[in-house]
């Protein structure tokens, strides 16, 4: 069993008179972003767009940048699987049958523009989220913290999943949001 990429149980299910200790070999340090969203099964879709806008140019190189420790920190705002699949999915909303680069499918570019919507420069926790516009790397969206929304260019609203907020990770923090964040308009 690996924890976190690099520690492991030297030592498992030692009783204790309230629970059971697991002895590692090193201290465990915060995920990253990357972990965080590859080992949660409700990201997965989150994770394969990733992965495929990483193929097109220009791009950000996702998953490396994500995975890096040393890079960010970086707010992530990221979009549950049925968010993009779902029946109300982006997916569906826009008519398209998946990822590809043929017609009726989101294109890579197109991908990689909409992910740089849900990436914000700095660690901004939920209690910092400002009332009003909030630079993204990818255009303007407008966030209300007091009823935990985020609303792009399009009038569309993505609520935050309240209870999946201000997951730390090493070079930055996830929330967790119901709704794809789509680009302004052409």
């Amino acid at each position: 069993v690996m924890l976190n990429g690099s520690a492991t149980v030297d030592d498992a299910d030692n009783t204790a008179t309230n629970g059971v200790v697991h002895i590692v070999d090193e201290v465990i340090g915060l995920p990253t972003i990357a972990t965080f969203a590859t080992s949660n099964p409700a990201l997965s879709v989150l994770v394969d767009a990733l992965a495929y806008a990483d193929t097109g140019s220009p791009t950000v190189p996702y998953i490396n940048t994500v995975s890096d420790a040393e890079a960010g920190p970086f707010t992530v705002f990221a979009p549950v699987n049925d968010a993009f699949t779902g029946p109300n999915g982006v997916l569906a909303e826009l008519n398209l049958s998946g990822f590809g680069e043929g017609t009726g499918e989101l294109n890579a570019a197109t991908t990689d523009a909409v992910l740089l919507m849900h990436i914000v420069s700095g660690n901004i926790q939920s209690s910092g989220l400002p009332n009003g516009a909030v630079a993204t790397l990818g255009g303007e969206i407008t966030a209300d913290n007091s009823a935990f929304t985020l609303t792009d260019a399009n009038g569309r609203v993505s609520n935050i999943v309240t209870t999946l907020v201000n997951i730390q990770g090493m070079n930055g923090v996830v929330h967790v949001i119901d709704k794809v964040i789509l680009t302004p308009p052409q």
